[in-house]
């Protein structure tokens, strides 16, 4: 266990929404690539890539914090988006020694 308050994140894998295969289709549509966005304030979002995006925890008292932060996700789609779609978003949050 560490008692550090600064931290990296990253994506595990690009996230890629995927449309369920109708019944009789061939093939499933992909959206293009999505863009992972993360931060404290709205409107200063950084994007997330398998690269790591270090941050401190700002308000930790004895190990614990409790902070709010925003995740948005978009992406376009190829063709026609009516449908349901899945994806796998993994986030890894690693504390820093």
């Amino acid at each position: 266990m560490t008692n550090s308050s600064e931290y990296q994140l990253k994506l595990k894998t690009p996230l890629i929404l995927e449309k369920q295969r109708i019944s009789g289709s061939s093939s499933a549509q992909d959206f293009l690539k999505a863009e992972v966005r993360w931060g404290k304030k709205r409107e200063h979002l950084k994007t997330l890539t398998q690269d790591p995006l270090f941050f401190k925890q700002q308000n930790s008292l004895n190990n614990i914090s409790e902070e709010t932060y925003f995740l948005n996700i978009s992406t376009q789609a190829n063709k026609s988006i009516y449908g349901k779609y899945q994806g796998s978003l993994i986030l890894i949050f690693e504390p820093m020694a």
